[in-house]
């Protein structure tokens, strides 16, 4: 597993595909044995993801953590 800069700079490089990235987050997240996820934005994360290649295909800088899923405490 690749840590949050190496994705971020996979992902603005065009190495690495935001979609990819964001496919296996939720599949990590859908595996998750501590129930801790309770809501997943799957859709929206996706279509973001791809905006996002898109962005970067057209040569767009798409901002230093482009492409690095996070996840949200529902606590905050």
């Amino acid at each position: 597993m690749m840590g949050l800069c190496e994705v971020a700079r996979g992902v603005r490089a065009g190495e690495e595909r935001a979609v990819s990235v964001v496919e296996q987050a939720l599949q990590q997240a859908q595996v998750d044995r501590l129930g801790a996820m309770i809501q997943l934005q799957a859709d929206d994360a996706l279509d973001r993801a791809c905006a996002l290649d898109e962005a970067i295909d057209r040569g767009e800088e798409p901002g230093i953590l482009a492409g690095v899923p996070i996840a949200i405490k529902d606590n905050i």
